[in-house]
């Protein structure tokens, strides 16, 4: 099979160009970092916002006799706290326990090429030895830590999925507690629980005389 004639031939990507890609790799994933971190604070104030609203319930609940509806709200509500109990779990992952590796500072990067200097300083093609030996170390320091980087951002990223999604659930759950909470009146009082303590309050105190 003849090749094509007007085909031209591949060239190999330049070194320069090597290196900008990998440094773009790089601080591209340290840019994805700031990002996941700046999108933590919405699903904090929804779990203490739905802690809020749970603590609510159990504040105002008052246990009449068991009905239909008290029983739904507390079904609602236990798959309620359990569902808030998940989305802390996976928000937890998003948030600690992720270790990203940066470049060494730059005093360590300047002694390692000095140590390139050094090295070379004797060879005929030292400059080019010691410029090509930097450059690939720098671009070896970029590969490990863009793919260290990368591989961290994609499971917070999953956990923080899985954080609005389990959050979703949750409120949707809360919704149905709501409906239960206070069409079943379990937010009141019991009527004879009410007037005992209105009546309580206006009992009126003895005199003492001396």
């Amino acid at each position: 099979m003849n090749a094509d004639p007007e085909t031209k031939p591949v060239h190999p990507v330049e070194d320069k160009e090597i290196f900008q890609l990998y440094e773009r790799l790089y601080f591209h994933e340290i840019d994805v970092r700031e990002k996941l971190n700046y999108r933590l604070q919405l699903p904090l104030a929804l779990i203490i916002t739905l802690l809020g609203v749970l603590g609510s319930f159990i504040q105002h609940f008052h246990h009449h006799q068991f009905s239909y509806f008290e029983i739904g709200f507390w079904l609602f509500f236990f798959i309620s706290t359990a569902m808030l109990g998940r989305a802390i779990f996976f928000f937890s992952k998003a948030w600690i326990n992720n270790s990203y590796f940066l470049l060494p500072t730059s005093r360590e990067i300047d002694k390692y090429r000095k140590s390139f200097v050094d090295l070379f300083k004797d060879h005929h093609q030292g400059q080019v030895l010691t410029r090509n030996g930097f450059s690939q170390y720098l671009i070896h320091s970029y590969i490990e830590n863009a793919s260290i980087n990368a591989d961290c951002n994609v499971r917070r990223s999953g956990y923080l999925n899985r954080t609005g999604m389990t959050l979703i659930i949750t409120a949707i759950l809360l919704l149905i507690t709501v409906f239960f909470f206070y069409f079943g009146e379990i937010n009141k009082p019991a009527s004879g629980q009410s007037q005992h303590n209105c009546a309580h309050s206006i009992q009126p105190t003895g005199a003492r005389h001396g």
